[in-house]
């Protein structure tokens, strides 16, 4: 039987779902990490948040941290694409805060 070898519904889910990775941004140490005003959010946590949230990390000089690590993954990522296309659009959309990026590719 299913539950007899820990295959339940629990099992299952915890085994294939991608909530984790959906978890919410850890902004600050304000309640939901700053992601929602509300009384809760869907997904739990992680119960060091107050110390690892984006507020904490942006003026942590350590470049070994997961924010810098992500802002510098993205920078080369920016440098690289528009290097390869020759052609990066400056292109803010609604948000002047927000960029967004294509990559194609063309076979010559």
């Amino acid at each position: 039987m299913a539950g007899e070898r820990g295959g339940g519904a629990e099992d299952l889910y915890e085994k294939y779902s991608r909530d984790p990775e959906g978890a919410p941004m850890q902004w600050s140490a304000d309640p939901n990490a700053g992601f929602s005003s509300g009384s809760g959010i869907w997904l739990p946590l992680h119960p060091d948040y107050t110390q690892r949230n984006v507020e904490v990390q942006i003026y942590d000089p350590s470049e070994l941290i997961p924010l810098h690590i992500y802002l510098r993954a993205i920078q080369l990522i920016v440098h690289h694409v528009g290097q390869r296309t020759r052609r990066a659009s400056g292109d803010q959309g609604l948000n002047p805060h927000c960029m967004s990026m294509k990559a194609s590719r063309t076979c010559r």
